[in-house]
């Protein structure tokens, strides 16, 4: 199992503490969210940071990025130079659009334009040709080795192409139930395209919180919930109901309006409606010891990496306690 931490919030240059601290802890993987307008410019960030990186391992990556609020061929640009300057370490996590998307009144990707925006960051930052509108495109300069695609997904249309096509597929909860019933149809989609489903990543981002008192350690984690709750009244928006587990579908009937101005923020009201049962599933929260059994449970359904966003109060104390106690025991 690998860890990464996620940094979200301004100001840019806190994101350099947070990179330090992965890598004085030992982590996999440090990402950044791409949402230009409520918080920093990701590719900037990112050139900024494989400058300083000291850890020999760790990996940098997009929390995620999205081919509306840039071109597919820019992004992947973006990643195979970043792939060259920081000496292989750059993972593409990307999706059709959120928070980027929606706060501009922008539509996500359709599925199609979606699955052809990935398969063209793959091709190009190996090195490959390709044709678009007639034109060849190619990136003589790409170091060759390409730059690993992750997929986020919840609705199963997504899940099944992220088997298909991805590297690894991203899903942002850590909901036992509904990740089992999620990897099935990505194993669907690997299937489909005669890929082995193992050879398929999966990464679950979520939160955290670790302590003996459990309604802190709830209401510390509990916007994760309003944000899984927006991303399920998209999927449901767009394919009915009956198209995710009956759980979340019925989770979300007191949703009240999402304001991406408080996206993943504590201390708001959006998350009120998100009862303990939901945050106890969506999130690793409570003692350690009731920590390490939800990553054993996790990684028995397969998941490969989990990520944390750093959004919590004492949030450098929390990922100390996860590195010295927790993670020794997973």
């Amino acid at each position: 199992m690998k860890f990464g931490i996620i940094s979200v919030f301004p100001p840019a240059r806190s994101a350099l503490d947070r990179m330090r601290l992965a890598e004085s802890l030992g982590f996999d993987t440090f990402w950044l969210t791409d949402s230009h307008v409520i918080w920093n410019e990701c590719y900037s960030h990112m050139g900024w940071l494989s400058a300083q990186i000291t850890s020999n391992k760790l990996q940098l990556g997009t929390m995620v990025t999205n081919p509306i609020s840039r071109d597919p061929i820019v992004v992947a640009s973006a990643f195979a130079t970043l792939q060259d300057l920081s000496g292989g370490r750059m993972l593409c996590g990307i999706g059709r659009g959120d928070s980027s998307v929606r706060v501009l009144q922008r539509k996500p990707a359709t599925m199609k334009a979606f699955g052809e925006a990935a398969a063209m960051i793959q091709a190009l930052t190996r090195g490959d040709a390709i044709e678009v509108d007639g034109a060849t495109a190619k990136f003589d300069w790409a170091t060759g080795e390409g730059v690993p695609v992750y997929i986020a997904a919840y609705g199963p249309k997504m899940l099944t192409l992220a088997g298909r096509i991805g590297d690894g597929v991203i899903i942002e909860c850590a909901h036992p139930g509904y990740l089992s019933w999620a990897l099935e149809r990505v194993h669907t989609g690997a299937l489909q395209a005669d890929r082995n489903p193992s050879d398929v990543q999966v990464i679950v981002t979520t939160t955290t919180y670790v302590g003996d008192d459990l309604a802190q350690a709830r209401d510390q984690v509990r916007p994760l919930g309003a944000l899984v709750g927006n991303h399920v009244a998209e999927v449901v928006r767009n394919l009915g109901t009956g198209n995710l587990p009956a759980e979340l579908e019925s989770f979300i009937a007191q949703r009240p309006e999402y304001d991406y101005a408080h996206h993943i923020r504590t201390g708001t009201e959006q998350d009120g409606y998100v009862p303990d049962e939901m945050v106890d599933r969506l999130c690793i929260v409570g003692t350690p010891d009731r920590c390490v059994q939800r990553v054993r449970e996790l990684a028995d359904l397969g998941v490969t990496h989990i990520n944390f966003y750093a959004q919590t109060d004492n949030f450098e104390q929390q990922m100390e306690i996860w590195a010295q106690d927790i993670i020794p025991q997973t």
